[in-house]
């Protein structure tokens, strides 16, 4: 095909403005697209660095790893990703309050319901205290919110009556 016919023609164009599509995209990628959100992925790396550095203070480690979740959460706005933080922390610490909400309430801006459910029933099978009230507390309210489950809800809440207030034998 020759460049003295139309189809010629056409066909160069095409080439031509494909060769500047590719080119102009290669250079876009090199740009940074956001300088806020490779800030907070620094910070995120830093934070992840605390917690590998603090394996042998759980403390330390918990506090790291919720601060990794909350950058995701609130800086990047990435809640599946604030979430595998936060369950990292409720592994290192079960019983920390903090983790557990942040958990459920990850779960939930994720539209996880019954993975934020699970999550929390099995905090409640571990031993009392705060995360055993604070998994309490995030279970009534994703039945009484998202997961309209009223019913649910009220025999939580009666069954709670009942361990703190003992009927009279």
């Amino acid at each position: 095909m020759a460049l003295t016919t139309p189809a010629g023609w056409a066909l160069l164009a095409t080439v031509i403005l494909f060769a500047a599509f590719l080119l102009l995209k290669s250079r876009i990628s090199f740009l940074p697209r956001d300088p806020a959100v490779g800030d907070a992925r620094k910070r995120i790396r830093a934070a992840k660095k605390r917690a590998r550095k603090a394996a042998g203070d759980r403390d330390a480690r918990v506090k790291a790893l919720l601060d990794a979740a909350q950058i995701a959460r609130e800086d990047l706005g990435r809640p599946r990703l604030a979430a595998s933080y936060a369950l990292r922390a409720s592994r290192a610490n079960p019983n920390h309050a903090g983790a557990i909400t942040l958990m459920a309430e990850t779960f939930r801006e994720a539209k996880r319901y019954r993975a934020a459910e699970k999550f929390l029933w099995r905090r409640l099978d571990g031993p009392t205290g705060a995360g055993y009230d604070a998994a309490f507390e995030q279970l009534l309210a994703l039945y009484d919110g998202p997961m309209h489950r009223r019913e649910r809800a009220q025999a939580l809440r009666t069954m709670r009556n009942r361990q703190t207030n003992p009927p009279p034998a």
